[in-house]
C-alpha cells in the first residue's frame, strides 16, 4: 500500500486565497497608475485647447515681389499670443515656396512679414500662376488666401 501525501485542504485554501490576493494587488495597482496617467494627459490636452481658444490668424496681404520673390502679412487677430508653426506661398501646379519665420511667436493684434527670395516658383505678369498662401499654427490653425484680390502682383 503507498501512502500519497498531497496538499491539505486547508494550505490549499491559504493558497488559493493568497494567490487571489497578489494577483488582485497587482491588477489594483496597474489599474491606479492608469488612471492616473490617462488623468494627466486629459487635463494636458485641456489645457492646450484652452490655450488656443480665442485665438486667429489671418492673412492680410500676399505680395509678388518678382519672379522669385514672395512676401507675406500674417496678423494674430485674437485675443492671445500664437505660435507660427509653418507658411506656404503654393502655384497652381502644386509647387510650394517656403515663407521664412523670423520670429515664431506672435502677439495679439501683432503683424509680421513672411518673406522668401529664391522661391522654385516663378511669377509672370500678372500672376496667374498663384493658387494660394498658407500660414499655419501650433493650434491646428490655418489662414488661407485663394482670392487674387488680395495678392499685389508687382512682376
Amino acid at each position: 500500500m503507498s501512502k500519497k501525501k498531497g496538499l491539505s485542504p486547508l494550505i490549499a485554501t491559504i493558497l488559493l486565497i493568497v494567490f487571489t490576493i497578489g494577483i488582485a494587488t497587482i491588477i489594483i495597482s496597474w489599474m491606479n497608475t492608469y488612471t492616473k496617467d490617462a488623468t494627466l494627459d486629459a487635463n494636458t490636452n485641456t489645457q492646450s485647447m484652452l490655450d488656443c481658444t480665442n485665438t486667429n490668424i489671418d492673412i492680410d496681404k500676399v505680395y509678388i515681389l518678382s519672379e522669385n520673390s514672395v512676401k507675406v502679412i500674417a496678423r494674430n487677430t485674437g485675443h492671445k499670443t500664437l505660435m507660427l508653426k509653418e507658411a506656404f506661398v503654393w502655384d497652381v501646379n502644386g509647387t510650394r515656396c517656403n515663407l521664412n519665420i523670423t520670429e515664431e511667436i506672435l502677439g495679439k493684434s501683432e503683424s509680421i512679414e513672411l518673406v522668401n527670395d529664391s522661391c522654385l516658383t516663378t511669377f509672370t505678369t500678372g500672376c496667374p500662376e498663384f493658387g494660394m498662401a498658407t500660414v499655419s499654427t501650433t493650434c491646428s490653425m490655418t489662414s488661407k488666401v485663394v482670392e487674387l484680390s488680395n495678392i499685389v502682383c508687382n512682376v
